[in-house]
């Protein structure tokens, strides 16, 4: 049995897509349209929403501003993450200053989980990591997360955490689907050696796996990268999986993250969902109420793993396929996409 079956799954309701309509991949962008989707989530048990000081690309800080604004910290447990898009975001007082900037927004004095989104390899790691320590002293978020580090660079962020007695990090957030299983082998292991939970992003392949998924349609970098990393023979062979048995490939995705993978719900683990229209979370959610998938879909996956791991993408924008630290210009996204 995976791990993930053993517990009731743990969903986490992502809002990278909330905000300022000046970023073009903002589906909710005014206050009722938001107020709808969590009357859904909290008729449906989800009390956790996922943000992050550079959400929505292309206007970063405006997802945070449309949470505080209808005041979602009061009834939902916030997860945010340190600006990280420019060299140079993680000097000690730049982290400082984003964390700030994210409470003030959400209207909060603290958060649950406070993530270095991604790293930024042209400042110390030691920067952020003192500017985190002292936020997380003044009572500013209750846990320290990582997301997109190397598992060499999570080990040597613990060091140095431990060295200098710093609040050490207890949560990852990584890319992880049917498609993208490297981290099984690369990050996993760290990851429960360290006693890290796992907060999986991406769970339906950037839904990739539904056709006229309208990701993998963009005409921008986003667009291009999704295309690239779950296409071609792999969207196909996962498509073809699902059919056999009268779902879609954004159900299939879905339901083998949340009730097969190697997601353990038991060590913290979660999975972030998210949706661009209210009548989708509501079906999505629905999906995931059909428990466990069939047992020859299960090997169907597996199987279709076996085929196309090779080309498989990371764990990671900024991690290689060896597991290997790797610079992705995020400046470059934004700028792609803004145009």
């Amino acid at each position: 049995m995976a791990a993930s079956e053993s517990k009731t799954p743990k969903i986490i309701f992502g809002t990278g897509t909330w905000g300022s309509s000046d970023s073009p991949l903002v589906d909710v962008t005014t206050p009722d349209q938001a107020k709808k989707f969590l009357d859904i989530l909290r008729n449906n048990g989800v009390t956790n929403l996922d943000t992050s000081r550079a959400y929505p690309l292309g206007a970063p800080g405006t997802s945070e501003a449309l949470l505080g604004q209808i005041k979602a910290p009061d009834s939902f447990t916030i997860d945010s993450k340190v600006i990280s898009n420019d060299p140079g975001h993680h000097k000690s007082a730049r982290v400082a200053e984003s964390v700030d900037a994210s409470l003030q927004a959400l209207g909060v004095k603290k958060v649950d989980i406070m993530f270095l989104h991604w790293p930024d390899r042209t400042v110390p790691f030691t920067e952020p990591l003192v500017a985190l320590n002292e936020a997380y002293k003044q009572g500013k978020f209750e846990r320290f997360g990582l997301s997109n580090y190397s598992a060499s660079e999570v080990e040597e962020i613990i060091q140095i955490c431990e060295k200098e007695g710093y609040v050490k990090p207890t949560v990852y957030q990584g890319q992880y689907n049917a498609l993208c299983r490297r981290g099984e082998k690369q990050l996993f292991p760290t990851l429960r050696a360290k006693n890290m939970a796992f907060h999986a992003y991406s769970p339906a392949a950037g839904g990739a796996l539904n056709a006229g998924s309208s990701r993998a349609a963009n005409k921008t970098l986003l667009g291009e990268l999704t295309r690239a990393w779950y296409g071609g023979n792999k969207k196909a062979l996962a498509a073809e999986a699902a059919q056999k048995h009268n779902m879609t490939g954004h159900e299939l995705a879905l339901r083998w993250v949340l009730y097969h993978s190697a997601i353990d719900y038991s060590l913290g683990d979660a999975v972030i969902v998210g949706a661009s229209r209210s009548a989708q979370l509501e079906e999505t959610l629905q999906m995931i109420k059909k428990g466990p998938l069939p047992e020859d879909l299960v090997k169907a996956v597996d199987d279709i793993w076996e085929a196309v791991e090779p080309e498989a993408t990371s764990y990671s924008p900024w991690v290689d396929t060896e597991g290997k630290a790797f610079s992705l210009p995020i400046s470059e996204i934004s700028e792609k996409d803004v145009k």
